[in-house]
């Protein structure tokens, strides 16, 4: 879903998302070094993170897209990838996975520290730092979702297979519901909403 445009060029919802886990991420890791809270830890990892907080998250942003990007088109879509190669790298028709962009960031983080000749304990410990801020950038991952209504699950044909099943296995407060979603019959569970009542 296009947000805004500038310049004529269209800004979307789920970039807007990935923009500000980013620069989150990157005032979490400068206020984490300006205050010098892991140099006991690692003071290794507090040198190389004092000049060098920019290019590491340059490192987490590209290895994070590209491994999202990569992680769709080898292990959800890639027959379709396979006959329509030129899609590949056409990440504004949607596409990215989430483990993918884990392992790609992971990755990322592994060369980011090989070419700075850092301790193999330096790794633990960056990662330790990221897991604490990872959180926020997946919720808000999980809203970008939500803003390009992708959260509503697949297309059914009816739900009176689906149904009964909910009901015997009693997953759910409020049972599944059918909704006219953009001209298909979708099964809304309403499982985020379970949560506000």
């Amino acid at each position: 879903m296009i947000a805004f445009h500038i310049f004529g060029r269209p800004v979307y919802r789920y970039g807007i998302m990935y923009l500000i886990g980013f620069v989150v991420g990157r005032l979490f890791l400068e206020y984490v070094t300006k205050h010098r809270l892991i140099e006991k830890v690692s003071p290794t990892l507090q040198t190389i993170l004092t000049d060098n907080v920019d290019t590491l998250m340059t490192y987490i942003i590209i290895g994070g897209i590209l491994g999202g990007r990569l992680g769709e088109v080898l292990i959800y879509e890639p027959h379709y990838y396979r006959t329509h190669p030129n899609q590949i790298l056409a990440t504004r028709n949607g596409g990215m996975s989430f483990i993918g962009g884990i392992i790609g960031a992971l990755i990322a983080v592994t060369i980011f520290l090989h070419l700075h000749k850092s301790k193999k304990s330096d790794f633990l410990t960056l990662t330790d730092l990221l897991a604490v801020i990872a959180p926020f950038g997946i919720a808000l991952g999980r809203i970008g979702n939500r803003l390009n209504r992708e959260l509503y699950g697949p297309v059914i044909e009816s739900t009176h297979h689906l149904y009964p099943l909910l009901q015997k296995l009693h997953l759910l407060y409020d049972y599944g519901t059918t909704e006219l979603f953009q001209n298909e019959l979708r099964l809304n569970t309403n499982f985020l909403a379970s949560f506000g009542e």
